[in-house]
């Protein structure tokens, strides 16, 4: 009778309440079932050897669904750890998006980024936005701009935090169409929802870089990057709040 418990406690414990509560209550119900015919006032010899044989199953069953029980606990923890470990090497603190990390090792080593866009957006004047409102704002509005990047209703993108205020979007199986879109609709969210915290209010406008690859994997990635660095500098250039494309 004390497997039910465990069980309970196990799905309790991890979540897989389905699973171990069904196994539990199956457990204590043919527990239930074996028992009653032993009960009574009188036993046979033939009926005191099967109580002692049905113990003997009872124990071992018990001992190998303790074991299972210890080895699930010692792989959900480390399994737990691992994603931990993960989601801290491969996400961006402040934000919670990627960060280069992802994009190498992940991203450049998927064969599925074909024929998409790369994206490389840059906050205008966030220098001034420091120097006006301090740093604690300065972080606000990275946050913000990368809510607006979620919001985005793109399928397939990935969207890391690049570096300061620098963001890369990558986005596969994508047309020209679909970056300008993108772009468009990026700039039209940063124009109707400006940046507000407490009383203060502003706007934030960024600037973009974006250019079309066929295969995103680590022969192409160097000269990709170039490539929406350079589109990104000649939108800051032009007099910024704005985005540059090449196919």
């Amino acid at each position: 009778f004390i497997l039910p418990f465990l069980m309970c406690y196990f799905a309790l414990k991890h979540g897989l309440r389905e699973f171990c509560l069904l196994a539990g209550l199956l457990t204590l119900i043919c527990t239930t079932y074996v028992s009653l015919p032993l009960a009574g006032e009188y036993w046979s010899e033939d009926q005191v050897y099967m109580l002692s044989r049905i113990s003997a199953y009872r124990l071992a069953l018990g001992s190998y669904l303790i074991i299972f029980l210890i080895v699930c606990e010692i792989y959900l923890n480390n399994k737990r750890l691992y994603q931990a470990y993960e989601r801290m090497m491969l996400s961006d603190e402040l934000t919670g998006l990627k960060n280069r990390r992802f994009v190498r090792e992940k991203v450049l080593t998927d064969p599925s980024y074909q024929n998409g866009f790369l994206l490389l957006l840059d906050i205008d004047d966030f220098k001034r936005v420091n120097d006006a409102h301090g740093h604690h704002i300065g972080d606000l509005v990275i946050q913000h701009i990368s809510a607006l990047l979620r919001e985005s209703s793109v399928s397939s993108k990935m969207i890391s935090r690049w570096g300061g205020e620098e963001f890369l979007v990558v986005v596969k199986h994508a047309s020209d169409a679909d970056c300008k879109a993108l772009c468009d609709r990026i700039m039209q969210r940063c124009r109707e929802q400006p940046f507000v915290y407490k009383d203060l209010q502003f706007p934030v406008n960024v600037s973009m870089g974006a250019a079309t690859f066929k295969q995103l994997d680590l022969n192409h990635y160097e000269a990709l990057i170039q490539k929406v660095d350079k589109n990104l500098y000649e939108a800051k250039a032009r007099g910024k709040n704005q985005y540059v494309f090449s196919a």
